[in-house]
């Protein structure tokens, strides 16, 4: 009796020491290919701007002065070949696609469809440069932020609006952009922006993990609210807003001005310590709570993607500051004045 009873004893705690290890192993393969790109990422966010940076660059008494002082960043190679502000803001979004560029590789498989995206930004932001420079009769701007290699062939050397349309039938864009009323260039914007943020939502919604479509879904819904609130202030009648925010789309729709606006987005969580009512505060105030979410989400995504997500959100307010710091700079304000158009 003896003989059987202890084996079976034996077996059954091994039994049991499975049911408990195996979903340890299964979460820990499920954060594994998060490891790699996490860890770059944390490495990376060591090289962002620091408190103090912004603090010497606000206090700079010339743009010249900016500029030595973004030579000890890592934007001294934009700084040493771009000394006028418009081509150092091209230089910035290109450092911008070399971070989506790098994020990519380092992406496990889950998420490239996302930052797959998430590029999109800059090749929209270059399709919007194209026009105005065919507007204006303006030779075409670098086209580096054209990811889809066959597209930005098709590009190159095109001469007038009908020539850019040929070479977007096929694209994405094609339908999108093909009727182009050059006299209605913010209806084509906003078109544009519309479909970013769509396409981007399906990325997301196409993520398995619960976690990294979570982590996601925080960075895309105040996009969705900035879009819908900008789409508010801009434009009389009936409009389509996006759905995916936390604005009540409702409520939007139903300000019949700016007061009433005003009401709907400081009872909102994008609304805490905003004083004062324009289309800038509104936008400091939405980066200020995405810049406040980037660490909430690096924090509770920390083994999935969130370190990722973090960076990359902290890189792009980065981005956004040193432009319009250098911008600001450039046409003489004062440092106060440029520091409540910078999220530190």
């Amino acid at each position: 009796m003896i003989d059987v009873t202890v084996p079976l004893v034996v077996g059954g705690a091994a039994v049991a020491g499975l049911v408990v290890i195996a979903p340890i192993t299964k979460y820990a393969l499920d954060m594994y290919p998060y490891l790699y790109a996490n860890t770059r990422c944390a490495s990376r966010a060591g090289l962002l701007l620091t408190k103090k940076h912004y603090d010497d660059l606000l206090g700079a008494g010339s743009i010249e002065e900016v500029y030595g002082g973004l030579e000890d960043s890592s934007y001294a190679s934009i700084v040493e070949h771009h000394k006028d502000f418009f081509s150092f803001s091209r230089g910035l979004e290109q450092d911008y696609v070399e971070t989506l560029s790098w994020i990519q590789e380092i992406s496990p498989n889950t998420v490239k469809g996302v930052v797959s995206a998430l590029q999109k930004r800059s090749e929209i932001n270059t399709l919007k440069e194209i026009m105005g420079n065919l507007k204006n009769k303006k030779e075409l701007p670098s086209l580096v932020g054209i990811a889809d290699a066959t597209l930005r062939v098709r590009i190159e050397g095109i001469k007038d609006m009908q020539g850019f349309q040929v070479a977007l039938e096929g694209s994405v864009y094609g339908e999108l952009l093909a009727s182009i009323d050059l006299e209605r260039m913010a209806e084509i914007n906003t078109s544009l922006d519309r479909f970013y943020l769509e396409q981007l939502q399906d990325a997301i919604s196409s993520v398995k993990d619960s976690d990294v479509k979570s982590a996601f879904l925080t960075y895309v819904t105040v996009l969705i609210d900035l879009f819908n609130v900008r789409l508010a202030l801009r434009s009389s009648g009936q409009v389509s807003y996006l759905e995916g925010g936390v604005l009540d789309s409702e409520a939007l729709a139903s300000a019949a001005d700016n007061t009433q606006l005003e009401s709907v987005f400081s009872a909102s969580v994008y609304g805490e310590g905003m004083s004062g009512f324009s289309l800038t505060k509104l936008e400091q105030a939405f980066i200020s709570y995405l810049q406040k979410q980037a660490e909430i989400i690096g924090v509770k995504y920390n083994l999935k993607a969130g370190m990722l997500l973090r960076y990359l959100i902290h890189k792009e307010i980065e981005i956004r500051n040193v432009n319009a710091l250098v911008k600001l700079k450039s046409e003489g304000f004062d440092a106060e004045e440029i520091r409540s158009y910078v999220v530190v």
